[in-house]
């Protein structure tokens, strides 16, 4: 009888264990977020993939300053205000850097390269 309540011990343990490593899993993927709508306040940099190289260019504008899942966003280029890129966002992630500023990240196909790239916006709202 004593073998049986150690061995059920050890399951409500286990049980109990296997829940907490669960719900920490959650937690943790609900901090990188995606979404369908946002906007933001802050500067932004746009990153594209030409020929397996990432080029990024920190001085860039956007056309807009609120964004969504399939709406059509063009990348300038500053301050010469050139059309760099264009695309449909195709996602939106939300992120926190270590400093705690909210930034997101616009992702779309290139119509200029052959490349899904992405616009980063800090001071992002969500």
């Amino acid at each position: 009888m004593k073998g049986s309540s150690v061995n059920m011990f050890k399951s409500y343990v286990k049980g109990t264990y296997l829940f907490y490593i669960f719900l920490a899993f959650l937690i943790s993927c609900s901090e990188n977020q995606t979404s369908n709508e946002i906007s933001w306040e802050g500067d932004s940099f746009y990153v594209n993939r030409e020929n397996d190289e990432y080029k990024i260019d920190y001085s860039v504008t956007l056309d807009v300053t609120s964004m969504e899942i399939g709406a059509r966003i063009n990348i300038f280029s500053f301050p010469e205000g050139e059309i760099i890129d264009k695309f449909s966002v195709e996602l939106i992630e939300k992120e926190v850097r270590v400093d705690g500023v909210k930034f997101c990240r616009i992702w779309g196909n290139s119509e200029m390269y052959v490349s899904m790239n992405y616009v980063v916006v800090n001071d992002c709202l969500y």
